[in-house]
């Protein structure tokens, strides 16, 4: 990030963090940026593809301190892999002993996710209200994805499109004045 990009980034008021990681050897991590309550769009703030636990722990360590994300979450209810992510980051990153990953309902909407998680998203980018970055791997992610594949795509197919739901359904909710931060559709586990 240059100096511009980090005077566009205190303009978000509200950032959230998500992580997609099936537990395949990959992971997917995306930090998302709503200026105010009420405020339309949510922009990409940062995305990235992980080969292993130990980036994205380390990804994780590093977004969290320089973005000062509100709220991190992810498949996490039910998933080793971001349990022993969450024990991982306490253990080896200081300062990050209260960290703690959101469990999301929408992944337990596991049968059926791409079918109803495509054309929501698709909506949201084509109204304007969920901005990508014009290069970035959630953009070239999105245009691979034929509709007539949806049906077939299982959870943990694509962590990019997992993670980019996760945040962005959150930071939607979150935008409701009433709302505390989402908690309406899941509660922070901290291990």
């Amino acid at each position: 990030m240059d100096k511009n990009d980090i005077k566009q980034l205190i303009k978000f008021r509200y950032i959230f963090g998500a992580i997609a990681a099936p537990g395949k050897g990959r992971a997917f991590l995306v930090v998302l940026g709503r200026e105010h309550y009420g405020a339309e769009q949510m922009h990409v703030l940062d995305e990235i593809e992980c080969k292993d636990l130990y980036e994205v722990c380390h990804t994780a360590a590093v977004w969290n301190a320089f973005f000062k994300c509100d709220r991190w979450v992810g498949d996490s209810k039910d998933n080793l892999t971001m349990r022993d992510f969450i024990r991982q980051i306490k253990k080896e990153v200081k300062g990050m002993q209260d960290f703690s990953v959101s469990p999301t309902m929408l992944a337990e909407k596991k049968q059926g996710f791409y079918e109803w998680a495509m054309p929501t998203l698709k909506k949201m980018i084509n109204e304007g209200r969920l901005i990508l970055p014009p290069n970035g791997l959630l953009r070239d992610y999105l245009s691979k994805i034929d509709s007539d594949d949806l049906p077939s795509l299982e959870f943990g197919a694509i962590p990019a499109v997992e993670s980019l739901v996760f945040a962005a359904f959150a930071l939607e909710k979150y935008k409701q004045p009433g709302t505390s931060g989402g908690k309406a559709i899941h509660d922070s586990i901290k291990i």
